[in-house]
């Protein structure tokens, strides 16, 4: 569909033609949905406002639709995320020429509340995974996703998507189709039966050595220059970014929060 194609000319609000933009996008069925979901409901509630299309809509329309959202018991990350929908919205429509501009460029929403996850402690998972799961083939299936899940780092959206062509059974190795349709290639967890790997600053090489006698540590120098960049929030780090942390609580937890966010995260120790 070109920029300038009248969009949906049966439809007030276009928003089929919305919908069929973001999969040409080849944006995840989720984000289709949620997005397609958040502008049902905010046409429903424009005309039961006597709103009968977009041309109608301006800013202070859109900033009582989220008083609304407000006073109704949403919740926040809700809430921002339906503002980010309609501001996709509007977007989409002045780029085809529907309106001159957007009512929602300046739309403001309440921040998300930005905490750290909480987390169970490996004797929880290793309780968890050496329990006797039974051996019916339902037992086999449940134990196999808690161990991919938990070993590979998928989300469940991720896990779902696997089929047998996803696996390298000889390499041991997952294709994996993550958010926005990225194809990302991940290790398939063999809970140390074969190898474990321990990545860790020279300072760690005493103490593995005294734990693991004979152990085999290969050295690697580093190919990069780490420069302070100061404080920032998780959500606005450059890529290839190392965090410090400064106690184990805290290194997994971030370690967790960054996974969900952006897919995976290695934690070196030192």
């Amino acid at each position: 569909m070109q920029p300038n194609e009248p969009v949906g000319a049966g439809e007030a609000w276009f928003r089929e033609g919305f919908a069929s933009t973001l999969r040409a996008q080849n944006q995840s069925l989720s984000t289709v949905r949620a997005y397609s979901g958040d502008l049902e409901r905010f046409v429903a509630w424009a005309r039961a406002q006597g709103i009968g299309g977009p041309g109608e809509v301006d800013t202070k329309v859109l900033r009582r639709y989220l008083t609304y959202m407000t006073e109704k018991g949403d919740q926040r990350t809700s809430i921002v995320r339906r503002r980010a929908s309609l501001r996709s919205y509007f977007l989409w429509l002045v780029e085809r020429g529907q309106l001159t501009e957007s009512p929602a460029q300046r739309l403001s929403a309440p921040k998300a509340r930005s905490a750290l996850p909480k987390i169970v402690v490996r004797e929880q998972l290793d309780h968890l995974l050496d329990e006797d799961w039974g051996e019916d083939e339902w037992a086999t299936l449940d134990r196999a996703v808690c161990e991919v899940l938990y070993g590979a780092g998928l989300r469940v959206s991720e896990l779902c998507g696997l089929d047998l062509e996803s696996v390298d059974f000889e390499e041991g190795l997952l294709r994996v189709m993550g958010k926005g349709q990225k194809e990302r290639i991940v290790p398939l967890h063999r809970r140390g039966r074969e190898e474990t790997l321990v990545l860790g600053a020279a300072t760690m090489r005493p103490m593995i050595e005294r734990l693991l006698p004979g152990v085999s540590i290969v050295s690697r120098p580093r190919l990069s220059q780490l420069t302070f960049s100061g404080e920032k929030k998780l959500t606005r780090l450059p890529r290839r970014s190392a965090i410090v942390a400064f106690s184990s609580d805290e290194v997994y937890a971030i370690a967790e929060l960054i996974r969900r966010q952006r897919g995976g995260a290695a934690v070196v120790l030192g």
